[in-house]
């Protein structure tokens, strides 16, 4: 076999490998969403905004080694709940103890160069990477309010 072909068949390996992982992760995606959204409708908690793309950077009080991850980060009427997809992870910050929300350019040492969702709460922080991020602190301070 020469060269070209033994490449060729590497790209193409490469491509459909790729193509699995995403659509993979967009199952998974709906799969928690949908999951999410009947617990939220069992405890009549109503959506207000919902990123099934968030990725999460971490709670302040774990310091700097944790692992970055995407998931669901939806605000309801009464709480900001977060499911990390993988490894598994759920934060949940009821609107009363959330004390400031605000953009930072980065957070625990890390940095992606776009604006980053900051929630200070019952003398913690977490951040997360959300597509609009003016629109998730208009809608959070909204709701705490």
């Amino acid at each position: 076999m020469d060269f070209a072909f033994i490449l060729t068949i590497v790209v193409i390996g490469i491509v459909i490998l790729i193509n699995v992982l995403i659509y993979g992760s967009k199952l998974r995606a709906e799969s928690v969403l949908k999951q999410l959204t009947l617990e939220l409708e069992k405890t009549g908690e109503k959506i207000i905004l919902k990123d099934s793309w968030a990725n999460f950077f971490g709670l302040k009080s774990l310091g700097r080694g944790q692992i970055r991850g995407n998931g669901i980060l939806a605000l309801t009427d009464k709480r900001v709940y977060f499911v990390r997809y993988f490894p598994k992870k759920e934060i949940s910050i009821p609107l009363g103890t959330i004390k400031n929300v605000e953009t930072v350019k980065s957070y625990l040492g890390k940095n992606i160069f776009a604006p980053i969702l900051k929630l200070n709460f019952d003398n913690e922080e977490v951040a997360f990477y959300v597509r609009d991020v003016e629109e998730w602190i208009s809608e959070v301070n909204k709701a705490r309010h």
